[in-house]
């Protein structure tokens, strides 16, 4: 079940980023990460996106498969953010650099 802003589940073990949730194939690293680093056991249900808004549960398989389980879903872009802040001396170059990066 989705989480009541259209994503994907929060209560997930795990949300991979791979080429196409249309074929949800995992790179190396995440093939490695996924299979070796967590441990999941075949069936185990994660959620897959393409980074553009698109996602699907899919369920783990034998190493290296991820098999979709359920439809497509697309999440719209969020409304621009408008970032204000106070002017205190050197902070305007560190905000920006922030908001431009995303914040993280």
């Amino acid at each position: 079940m989705p989480s009541n802003d259209g994503g994907p589940p929060h209560d997930l073990v795990a949300h991979a980023l791979v080429d196409s949730v249309e074929h949800p194939v995992p790179s190396e690293e995440l093939t490695r990460h996924l299979w070796s680093a967590r441990r999941l056991r075949p069936g185990t249900a994660i959620s897959v996106t393409d980074g553009a808004g698109s996602w699907r549960l899919v369920r783990v398989g034998p190493v290296g498969e991820l098999d979709p389980d359920g439809d497509v879903r697309s999440v719209p872009a969020p409304d621009p953010v408008a970032i204000a802040f106070a002017p205190v001396r050197g902070a305007p170059r560190v905000v920006c650099a922030e908001a431009d990066r995303g914040g993280g």
